[in-house]
């Protein structure tokens, strides 16, 4: 009962709302569509570092900088929460967190995954666009 108490005074007053993008006020047309912003976060592969040294006395094996992602490479975010495709899942669960400040806000951001024989250093970079509703 109190939503059409709200309706009627609004109504009345001669305020127009839109309600799924039409108006909600009868014989009013063309209400005016809302602008929202939406946000994404590019991730850009800045540095590949590798520890021979490191790699060799720990593993007793030879190794190499990480094979899963290439210099210069770009991934745009879809949401805070998945991984964008072709992204390594082990550095996306390091990084997600600082993904989540880009996305609250912060404009940039260099960090990196946390392997410690070969470690991928990322900068992530807010964008934002503007989406009509």
């Amino acid at each position: 009962m109190q939503r059409r108490k709200f309706l009627a005074a609004t109504i009345a007053a001669g305020s127009a709302f839109t309600v799924g993008g039409t108006s909600a006020i009868a014989g009013v047309s063309g209400a005016k569509q809302s602008k929202k912003t939406k946000v994404r976060c590019k991730i850009t592969v800045l540095k590949k570092e590798y520890s021979k040294e490191l790699y060799q006395k720990y593993t007793g094996k030879d190794g190499k900088p990480c094979p899963l992602l290439d210099l210069g490479q770009e991934f745009i975010t879809k949401n805070k929460w998945d991984c964008p495709d072709g992204f390594c899942n082990w550095a996306w669960a390091d990084i997600r967190p600082f993904i989540q400040q880009i996305y609250g806000g912060q404009s940039q951001r260099v960090v990196c995954c946390t392997d410690g024989y070969r470690p991928v250093i990322f900068h992530l970079e807010r964008i934002e666009e503007i989406v009509e509703e």
